[in-house]
């Protein structure tokens, strides 16, 4: 669960936990009926569509096994659909570090990452 890694005492864990769980378990129900959008996997589909993504840019996906949000093989299958449509895609897997934490783990590896998607590869002389 998303809420999982959030710092709130045991006790507010165990008042919060039943009602997110029907939140999720309530929106989860809405989508499946096509009462509201689902606007992941419309933001998804989206971003891997030339129409709508007319430039030539490069994408670098920085994920994680250890991550407890994103599951890895849905970034994984997004980076793989994204190279089959096209697109330029860097995949960089870290060992151990946790969502949005891979800068923290090898901070020049995750600049070095950032650099060549916005500059592109370094040509060796």
């Amino acid at each position: 669960m998303a809420f999982s890694n959030v710092s709130f005492s045991p006790l507010k864990r165990v008042l919060a936990a039943p009602l997110l769980y029907f939140l999720a378990a309530l929106w989860s129900g809405l989508i499946s009926l096509s009462v509201v959008p689902n606007s992941l996997d419309d933001w998804g589909r989206a971003h891997n569509d030339h129409e709508g993504n007319g430039a030539k840019v490069r994408r670098a996906y920085i994920y994680s096994r250890a991550d407890a949000l994103i599951y890895y093989r849905s970034v994984e299958s997004h980076a793989a659909d994204a190279r089959a449509k096209g697109f330029d895609v860097l995949l960089e897997k870290y060992d151990g570090s946790a969502y949005v934490s891979h800068l923290r783990k090898d901070e020049a590896r995750y600049w070095e990452i950032v650099r060549t998607v916005v500059v592109g590869p370094c040509l060796e002389s």
